[in-house]
């Protein structure tokens, strides 16, 4: 038998395990081991919640979910052995793929720039190219558009879902959001009906199957960690559960998903069993008894590879063997909800946002279905169907404080000289959009958009006034990106050669200006009278903000601390665009003073972490100054070194030698951070990140009771942040 027995700390791991014998599979998983999670209740709370949350914040719910009243909620069937504490969140965001179009949606903008769509690029690049289907088919917008056309509320209740899994430390949020952004890819660029070969439409489906929902999902409820050395062990196994679950999908679902085709004028089918009838010219009855063989041939091959792994892997870490069983319960589980799961079956449907909840997410859910948990593990059990009508509501049991502490004090021409010649006419932006263009691939401006959003949740602006918000923000974000580099002297960027390097310095001032002057231009046009004055005050305490920095760098004159944090408050943009999103908004006189606090300790605290996370590691510093990042900044550890021990001169001597030789070598840079470590500056850093941390959640929590609304997007924007 394939299977062992996971070791189970805990009795609410102790799954229920399911008989087959009375499941009618259709030959599906027939070797496989079926069971359910004790405490199913959690996942269909996770599940409710997901749909009242995306009923409150986007609108009604037409689509079912994941719950089962019959076969068992779908995180208790893939995931039985779910750490009970991570049910609620597996099952929230698995929900939220019932709108599937907002789960596709939810990636980043820089979509296009990612490993995976080139590599969707270098395969599309293998095929034939006279066929001009194998780009986006039925799909008019660009990825960047479809994330832009998001609405505040499915942004809220994505980050609610990301703040849910963020809560469970380690990268998990990041992980899947990575994993939203290669579904959504795939969709983008699904081609089946060009294909000449199942095995290559599989192929294509199973892009970048590493990082899978479902996969990512099991690896996140079990707590599963692999090293990249235990990644690569088990890429067969991972490509082998993906393609078969691919079918089984495919397979499973393939009337209600044609009904729905049919019925939805404008829409492109992808489906393997569409792909079998046109391959082999046959009906689409006989293509679903292909597209079965094919199934139970890639079951059985996913079972033998997992027989062959511990053959060969005679003694497994725990992680590798609750994988091993992990991925069996993925491929059963999902069989066993497909079966008579609400959101492929009409005759198995009930009102999706009300009638079970209160039978559904009850502690007594075992008893009340009939559901036998008494007995020990490893032996099998009927199920009782149950069915019942009863309404309650779920509820969100969030506090808030009321309390919070002080913060303290701190047009483009169109003519030319010549007159209005064609030869004039044709001069356009192109050389300075390829210059913003290379810079936009190095920096990141996605922070400022979050910020944005997240103040949106609170001020309500009108989608033009947001996107005008994002298009200023991003313009002077790159104009400051431009000239910090040149003036701090930057050779590299993110292991890339940064933009003055590329352009020269005259070519890229000129590029920081004209974004400048697009950006004011864009304030001008706002509908709001006081934007382009807002902008140029903001613009002011920039530049204010930078000489203090550039003065303290040239002259290695360390700033006191209470000097340091006025700098870093000027030079940030975050206080600006709250002004902009509260002059553009009907509610700007509500909690006006505690929403520009909020701003400026998040703007402060944003530098100060990016610092800390750069000097937090005697690894990371070498690394980053042995690539040419040593711009002599003062930093808030260096400037608490300096003000501890004023009579300290080793610090600033390594100061003046970085002003007279323009860079530091590795071994003065590892000085300086045992001299960081010495003062402890490290340590106090931390502290103060901890504390600005605390207050802006306090923030926060007084705005949420101002307003009577809950902002996921800020939480989550904060908690992404957190040291």
């Amino acid at each position: 038998m394939v299977l062992r027995k996971v070791q189970c700390t805990r009795k609410h791991n102790i799954p229920y395990f399911v008989d087959s014998t009375w499941l009618d599979t259709d030959g599906l998983a027939a070797n496989y081991p079926f069971s359910r999670h004790k405490l199913e209740h959690k996942s269909n709370a996770g599940c409710l919640q997901a749909r009242l949350d995306w009923i409150k914040h986007v609108g009604p719910v037409s689509e079912f979910g994941a719950c089962n009243p019959i076969n068992g909620n779908l995180i208790a069937v893939i995931l039985p052995y779910c750490v009970p504490e991570r049910l609620y969140a597996a099952a929230y965001v698995t929900e939220c793929e019932a709108p599937y179009a907002f789960l596709a949606d939810a990636f980043d903008k820089n979509i296009h720039s990612s490993s995976l769509y080139a590599r969707h690029q270098a395969w599309a690049a293998t095929q034939d190219q006279s066929h001009p289907s194998h780009y986006p088919v039925g799909h008019s917008e660009t990825v960047s558009q479809r994330f832009h056309n998001l609405s505040p509320g499915q942004k809220q209740v994505f980050a609610k879902a990301m703040f849910q899994l963020g809560s469970f430390g380690e990268d998990w949020p990041e992980r899947f959001e990575k994993s939203l952004r290669m579904m959504a890819i795939r969709d983008l660029y699904d081609t089946s009906k060009d294909f000449n070969f199942l095995e290559d439409f599989l192929e294509y489906r199973a892009l970048d199957l590493g990082a899978s929902f479902g996969e990512l999902l099991m690896m996140f409820g079990m707590d599963i960690k692999l090293n990249s050395d235990e990644r690569r062990k088990v890429r067969d196994i991972s490509q082998a559960y993906s393609i078969t679950t691919t079918l089984t999908n495919d397979y499973l679902s393939f009337e209600n998903e044609y009904k729905k085709h049919v019925n939805t004028t404008g829409t492109t089918f992808i489906s393997s069993i569409w792909l079998l009838s046109r391959l082999h010219n046959v009906d689409l009855d006989t293509a679903k008894c292909i597209a079965k063989d094919e199934i139970i041939r890639y079951e059985n091959r996913l079972l033998e590879l997992c027989k062959h792994f511990r053959r060969a892997n005679s003694i497994l870490s725990r992680s590798l063997d609750q994988y091993i069983q992990g991925m069996i319960y993925l491929v059963s589980g999902n069989v066993l909800w497909s079966l008579n799961c609400p959101r492929y079956h009409a005759q198995y449907r009930y009102d999706p946002n009300a009638g079970l909840e209160e039978v559904l997410t009850s502690d007594n859910f075992p008893r009340i279905m009939g559901l036998p948990y008494k007995a020990a593990e490893g032996k099998c059990h009927g199920i009782t169907i149950f069915s019942g009508t009863t309404e309650s509501k779920l509820s969100n049991n969030l506090t808030a404080h009321d309390s919070f502490g002080s913060g303290s004090t701190f047009p483009t021409p169109q003519t030319s000289l010549a007159g209005p010649s064609t030869q004039a006419s044709s001069l356009k932006s192109a050389y300075f959009d390829s210059r913003v263009n290379y810079t936009a691939s190095l920096s990141s401006q996605g922070i400022h958009d979050n910020f944005i959003d997240a103040l949106n949740v609170w001020f309500r602006l009108p989608t033009l006034s947001i996107s005008q918000l994002k298009c200023l923000s991003n313009r002077l974000h790159t104009a400051s990106f431009l000239r910090d580099d040149m003036e701090d002297a930057y050779g590299l960027e993110k292991s890339r050669v940064a933009t003055h390097k590329v352009f020269g310095i005259a070519q890229t001032i000129n590029s920081a200006n004209y974004s400048i002057t697009e950006a004011l231009d864009e304030a001008r046009h706002m509908d709001c009278p006081h934007a382009l004055e807002i902008v140029l005050g903001g613009l002011l305490d920039i530049q204010v903000g930078q000489s203090y920095r550039l003065h303290w760098t040239r002259h290695a004159a360390c700033p006191s601390e209470q000097e340091y944090l006025e700098m870093v408050h000027k030079s940030t943009l975050f206080r600006m665009l709250a002004k902009l999103v509260m002059s553009h908004s009907t509610n700007r006189n509500r909690a006006k003073a505690t929403s520009k606090e909020l701003a400026r300790l998040f703007g402060i605290y944003v530098q100060i972490f990016h610092e800390y996370q750069k000097l937090r590691s005697a690894e990371v510093m070498l690394t980053v100054y042995c690539l040419g990042r040593d711009g002599g900044a003062f930093t808030l550890p260096l400037v608490h070194a300096l003000n501890k021990d004023p009579g300290d001169t080793q610090l600033r001597e390594v100061l003046f030698y970085r002003r007279e030789r323009g860079s530091l070598s590795p071994a003065h840079n590892h000085m300086v951070l045992e001299q960081l470590k010495c003062a402890e500056s490290l340590v106090y850093t931390k502290k103060i990140l901890e504390s600005l941390h605390n207050r802006i959640k306090t923030f926060i929590e007084v705005l949420e009771k101002v307003f009577g609304i809950e902002n996921w997007i800020m939480r989550r924007l904060v908690q992404s942040l957190e040291t």
